[in-house]
């Protein structure tokens, strides 16, 4: 499996409309944001391919961790172990860093889907709750996700890394909403009560 940046916005329509597919409108950032965001260095896009056919790709954020923005399988290739290959390419690539994080949304017994993500993450990924009530910023509702960690390097984190972390990825990748700010101090009140 090989991987190619995206990085100009002819290349990313498809990722795009592959996404819009995909992921709850509420958990999707706008069109134009992501070109502002493919200019930023420490956010990166990877199309990963197999004998130059699309296979998936992982959006994220780069500091002394990685933020997992999305992460998706396109539809053909999806339950064939390409999500975990792609994850595992990525830590590898980033073996020096502390650890992972991914906002998952929470298990739904209605929804079949949410389930077998949480699996997916905690079982294949290996990756831990940091039982912290998160919320992912956007404009249009309060939206409770899991908040989980991959270690790598950093075994275990304590409430102020992770707070340290979330306030990061909130100056950066949710800059673009109205009330990011409340958003944050909703997750502090609740993390260092």
């Amino acid at each position: 499996m090989n991987s190619v940046f995206i990085l100009n916005e002819r290349d990313f329509k498809t990722i795009y409309n592959d996404m819009l597919n995909q992921f709850q409108k509420c958990e999707l950032k706008t069109y134009d944001f992501f070109l502002k965001l493919l200019n930023f260095t420490n956010y990166k896009i990877e199309l990963f391919k197999i004998n130059n056919q699309n296979i998936g790709y992982v959006s994220y954020y780069l500091s002394d961790f990685i933020w997992i923005d999305y992460l998706a399988v396109f539809k053909n290739f999806q339950s064939k172990g390409f999500g975990t290959q792609i994850l595992h390419c990525l830590f590898n690539k980033y073996k020096n860093l502390n650890g992972a994080y991914f906002e998952v949304e929470l298990e739904d017994e209605k929804k079949i889907n949410t389930q077998k993500r949480m699996q997916f993450y905690k079982q294949k990924i290996k990756c831990i709750d940091t039982n912290i009530k998160y919320f992912m910023p956007n404009n249009f509702e309060l939206f409770e996700m899991k908040l989980l960690y991959k270690p790598l390097n950093l075994k275990s984190l304590d409430n102020q890394i992770i707070l340290n972390n979330i306030e990061e990825i909130f100056n950066v990748l949710y800059s673009n909403i109205i009330n990011v700010d409340k958003i944050f101090d909703k997750i502090k009140h609740h993390l260092l009560k």
